[in-house]
């Protein structure tokens, strides 16, 4: 079908006027005057105003409280573009939007004939980072006061404790004789439970140093790391007739204090709930692994033959102060694991349990064999 020129230039404005409409983004255009020329459908929603009340208008009263004077009309003449410029436009309601605004000039014969404006909404955005940041400082606010708490109990709470223990074991030593049978039991149980409210204490505040008191990654010998806690086990594995086979361990980027803790606990753990009958045996290897995105993990495997757990638990097990047996089987204070799993997470790792009821448990444990080094982990 044949059309005039007119009808062309007609069908052509509908045209681009139907695809400027649907944009999802603010558009204004001026005059060199700073005059508004051109809005879109979309900056009418946004703003609450029909076209009619923005064309002619200068475009910096939308900016009440936020001149556009302050994006240096000056300066954007001589860029002839800008970017990403955060300003807050009024609404006819009189709330403010967040825009991230862009533009660029539109010259002809050397001479500025208007400035397009394209703005994107960035309120809900701008709303949740301000939330993120009161999360984050919520964050720091309780981690300063898991700090203070560290000290309270490495200083103030463990001294009385101290106290106790010192004149029950005074106590029991000088008057035992001049004390009944009911009199000693009582004094005893006094003492015993000084001590395990010590332990408990000295587990937390271990628990805490885990993130409160780290340090710098560095490169580490798991070997090493793992003989030195064997040195340190060599009494407790004599006494319970245990045996200890370490396959050859890798390097990794890693906080060699808190590695050594690990295996401490996890090595100590291993040997404590052996079988009666059963020398307990423990065997520790490792081995490089890649994850889905091709980064090197070291698998790092404990296993034992003792008397194992349900398998149900195994979740439950690295929880603050979680015990699957009575104290008076197995001694400790049920913060071993939660510490295990706070450094490995820490290391941006995972660690794993699985066990049966008298077969034995194994953990597993992933962490990253490459960190930033300047990063600390933190």
């Amino acid at each position: 079908m044949k059309m005039d020129g007119f009808s062309s230039r007609l069908i052509s404005r509908d045209y681009f006027q139907a695809i400027i409409d649907s944009m999802m983004d603010i558009l204004i255009v001026t005059d060199a005057d700073d005059r508004i020329t051109f809005v879109n459908k979309t900056t009418c929603e946004y703003l609450g105003y029909s076209s009619e009340e923005l064309l002619g208008r200068d475009v910096k009263t939308l900016f009440d409280g936020d001149p556009l004077d302050c994006l240096q009309f000056d300066e954007i003449l001589e860029r002839s573009s800008f970017k990403n410029i955060e300003k807050n436009i009024r609404t006819s309601s009189g709330r403010y939007l967040t825009l991230l605004i862009s533009g660029s000039l539109v010259v002809s014969d050397d001479e500025v004939q208007s400035i397009v404006f394209i703005g994107k909404d960035i309120t809900d955005l701008k709303r949740a980072e301000e939330k993120l940041k009161e999360y984050t400082e919520e964050l720091l606010r309780k981690n300063k006061e898991l700090q203070d708490f560290a000290y309270i109990a490495s200083h103030d709470l463990q001294e009385p404790l101290r106290k106790i223990r010192a004149f029950g074991e005074r106590l029991m030593k000088k008057y035992k004789e001049q004390l009944d049978e009911q009199g000693q039991d009582y004094l005893n149980r006094m003492i015993n439970a000084s001590e395990r409210m010590q332990q408990l204490i000295s587990g937390l505040l271990m628990y805490c140093r885990v993130t409160t008191k780290v340090q710098p990654f560095q490169k580490v010998d798991l070997n090493r790391i793992v003989n030195e806690v064997l040195s340190d086990l060599e009494i407790k594995i004599k006494e319970v007739k245990g045996t200890v086979s370490v396959a050859r361990l890798h390097e990794i980027d890693a906080d060699p204090l808190q590695m050594r803790q690990l295996f401490q606990n996890l090595i100590a753990n291993a040997l404590k709930f052996h079988k009666e009958d059963t020398c307990p045996i423990v065997e520790i290897e490792s081995d490089i692994i890649s994850d889905n995105s091709g980064r090197e993990i070291c698998k790092i495997s404990v296993k034992d033959n003792g008397i194992g757990f349900d398998p149900g638990h195994s979740e439950r097990i690295f929880g603050v102060f979680e015990r699957l047996h009575g104290r008076s089987d197995y001694e400790g204070t049920g913060i071993g694991l939660a510490i295990c799993k706070k450094i490995v997470e820490r290391h941006g790792g995972t660690i794993k349990a699985t066990a049966q009821e008298n077969k034995g448990a194994e953990f597993i444990i992933r962490l990253p064999v490459r960190h930033e080094m300047d990063s600390g982990g933190s």
